[in-house]
């Protein structure tokens, strides 16, 4: 799993050792695809090296989208990096303000691995969240699961009605946990049937970008 690393030593090293340093041109805007394409070429061009070292010319939000896309894509590239160290003015400040994005790296990562299980393993696997101080609990004469995160009002009420959907939810309600937001949700997954299968993955990328622009233009209003 890539670690994302902030650090304020004007030197390229890392951990007192030399790296290879790059200077990505990112892209205009602030599509989110865009960045994917560009943390893929970069984990591809030096996917033999475990340490990368990262200088741009701004920092603030383009850091962080290029951050999360690189541990997004970094999930199923074959690559030995371990480390994106990203040279900062102030590390703690870019450690505050890449937090919302780490709890999405997070939740992408759970998301893309509920999306491999079988829905009986997968509905188990939800049920487990509880951990995150959700209320979780499986509605079984409806056939759906309800997760509620306790907040203050007003609630936001949301539901999904396939698998597609349930999975967004299940990410967004994940990342809302992680981050110990102050609002109230109340969600409703639809259960499908215990022999549903999902055709090769189709829905993966459409997921992704979906998790991720709810959660910035939705709630961080970037």
């Amino acid at each position: 799993m890539l670690e994302i690393v902030f650090d304020e030593n004007e030197a390229g090293v890392f951990l007192g050792q030399k790296c290879l340093e790059i200077v990505p041109i990112l892209p205009e805007g602030a599509d989110f695809s865009s960045y994917r394409q560009t943390a893929r070429q970069i984990i591809r061009e030096h996917t033999d090296q475990r340490v990368l070292i990262i200088r741009l010319k701004e920092e603030g939000e383009r850091i962080n989208l290029l951050a999360l896309a690189l541990s997004v894509e970094a999930y199923e590239e074959c690559t030995d990096l371990e480390n994106a160290v990203f040279k900062v003015k102030d590390c703690r400040a870019a450690i505050d303000a890449y937090k919302p994005y780490m709890a999405l790296a997070n939740s992408l990562r759970y998301v893309r691995d509920l999306l491999r299980l079988d829905e009986n393993e997968r509905t188990a696997d939800i049920k487990r969240l509880g951990y995150l101080g959700l209320k979780i609990k499986e509605d079984y004469l409806n056939h759906c699961l309800e997760l509620d995160w306790p907040g203050e009002e007003p609630v936001l009420n949301l539901s999904a009605e396939n698998v597609r959907d349930g999975l967004i939810l299940t990410g967004l309600m994940k990342t809302w946990a992680i981050c110990k937001e102050k609002f109230a949700v109340h969600a409703i997954i639809k259960l499908p049937a215990a022999d549903h299968k999902i055709s090769a993955l189709a829905d993966e990328d459409e997921i992704i970008e979906k998790i991720v622009e709810y959660v910035r233009v939705k709630k961080y209003g970037n």
